[in-house]
């Protein structure tokens, strides 16, 4: 933390330079890497060695700060010996003689650590503002006191609306005594909690979410607060379940082909009674009412078919894999690419 003083000339041919020169301590040579002969010198030392993209306002700034009398504390970046950018703090006083400015003093700081710091803490915020996953931190009154957009928008709410309100306001009353009586006592004993949960939207309308708490204290001696993630896993959990059941229609199909195999009827060669047991297995795997086979002797000849009807499948509101919906009306193409409508 280098100590620099600049005297300042009755020349005003040369009151700019001379404004800029620092007398340093050698401290300064130990920040920049520059013998302090050139700084010495050299009265255009410091403006020539600070980044270009700061030296037009860093010099502006100083030299109306030091015509004006008034101390300054002021932040830009230096280029180092080898070749480094260094961020410098300068926190500077003005001395006034018969309502003139003769001398300035002040203290030069390396900052570089600092801001390096600050940078990533502000791309850490940027990237927690702007995350996909919902993140939240609630005081030890159940209080949020930051939310990300994503965790707000995820209960429809905006962030604004959320800031200083309970968690209640995010769960219904059922799950509200839930997480009390259960996944908070687990939080006290252990810091940290995870599981799912049924949130409540804005409008009311409930949905699953994937919720990890965890505690951290600010200070000792205070309640913790909680630092709050989650994650909408409704469409996950609706994917899952369509695998489940869709693996479950696989086996029954499966199982219903074996029993196909082992059929008497098709053991024994009795071709009618082979087409009802084949029509049967088909009407089920393809949960259709009825289900038919279309014979055809030559190019010309009329078909002929033995169908047999079973009774409707259970009516489903969601549409399941492998199922028909009751009002769909299947057609049986012919290999010259005629149509023919299942017979009523």
């Amino acid at each position: 933390m280098p100590r620099c003083s600049t005297p300042l000339p009755g020349s005003s041919g040369r009151r700019t330079q001379s404004l800029l020169l620092h007398l340093c301590e050698h401290q300064a040579e130990h920040i920049l890497g520059y013998p302090i002969q050139q700084w010495l010198n050299n009265p255009a030392f410091w403006p020539d060695h600070i980044h270009p993209d700061d030296r037009e306002r860093t010099v502006a700034y100083c030299v109306e700060q030091t015509r004006l009398g008034l101390p300054h504390d002021f932040e830009y970046r230096m280029l180092a010996a080898d070749g480094r950018t260094v961020w410098i703090r300068d926190i500077v006083s003005v001395f006034i003689e018969e309502g003139r400015p003769v001398r300035v003093r002040g203290i030069m700081v390396d900052i570089t650590e600092q801001k390096r710091q600050h940078e990533t803490l502000v791309q850490l915020q940027r990237a927690v503002d702007h995350g996909m996953e919902g993140l939240a931190i609630l005081n030890a009154e159940g209080l949020y006191t930051y939310m990300n957009q994503a965790h707000a928008a995820m209960y429809g709410y905006e962030v604004k609306e959320l800031i200083g309100k309970s968690w209640r306001n995010l769960y219904g009353p059922e799950q509200q005594l839930t997480i009390e009586q259960h996944h908070f006592p687990v939080l006290v004993r252990v810091g940290y909690w995870r599981g799912e949960l049924v949130g409540r939207k804005k409008a009311g309308e409930p949905f699953d979410v994937e919720v990890t708490l965890q505690q951290f204290s600010r200070s000792e001696g205070r309640k913790p607060d909680l630092i709050c993630t989650c994650r909408n896993i409704t469409e996950n959990k609706r994917v899952a379940r369509q695998e489940r059941r869709r693996f479950s229609l696989l086996q029954e199909h499966q199982a219903r082909l074996l029993e196909l195999t082992q059929s008497k009827a098709i053991i024994s060669g009795d071709l009618h009674q082979a087409f009802q047991a084949i029509t049967e297995a088909a009407s089920h795997v393809l949960a259709v009412e009825r289900a038919s086979i279309w014979l055809f002797r030559g190019e010309t000849a009329r078909p002929s078919s033995c169908k047999i009807c079973m009774r409707p499948p259970p009516v489903s509101t969601a549409q399941e894999p492998f199922s028909k919906p009751a009002n769909s009306r299947r057609t049986f193409r012919r290999w010259n690419g005629k149509s023919i409508p299942r017979r009523s």
